[in-house]
């Protein structure tokens, strides 16, 4: 556990996080979404950046290609995903908003599926079977909502 958030400190640093954030900002409507245990990340970002005044909205996974197809280029989909399989990344083809993606799988091919991708480290064997990466989700997402309440305040 201690290795593990050792290297999620090393993925976060402070300028990581500060371009994360001003690209989340550079979007007026924000779409959020997540499987199983990655959509409670998912509300968390909703609730929390709503108290910024921020166009925040969370969709399930399930209802989320009809979403995604009704978005446009100015919408940023946040999709947190632990495994980010084929099936998931693939529902989102056709949709003309910004994806940032949220994962534990380094693959280099989730490349073609999304504009940004934000990969948190995980436990051995594989990202699905370790119960570290939700609360890694929630721990990016409390540093989100630190460094966009800093740079609103100023």
């Amino acid at each position: 556990m201690r290795q593990l958030l050792s290297e999620a400190e090393s993925v976060l640093t402070k300028e990581y996080l500060i371009n994360l954030v001003d690209y989340i900002l550079s979007f007026q409507r924000i779409f959020v979404s997540g499987m199983g245990k990655s959509f409670s990340p998912a509300l968390l970002l909703q609730n929390l950046l709503r108290k910024y005044g921020m166009f925040v909205n969370t969709t399930p996974l399930d209802g989320l290609s009809e979403v995604a197809e009704n978005l446009s280029s100015d919408d940023l989909l946040i999709v947190f995903t632990v495994s980010a399989t084929s099936s998931i990344m693939e529902s989102l083809q056709h949709t003309d908003a910004k994806i940032l993606l949220i994962t534990a799988n380094p693959s280099k091919r989730l490349k073609q599926f999304a504009d940004k991708i934000v990969v948190l480290p995980y436990l051995p064997p594989e990202p699905e079977s370790c119960s570290i990466s939700p609360a890694l989700f929630s721990m990016l997402v409390e540093l989100i909502d630190l460094y966009i309440g800093e740079k609103l305040s100023h």
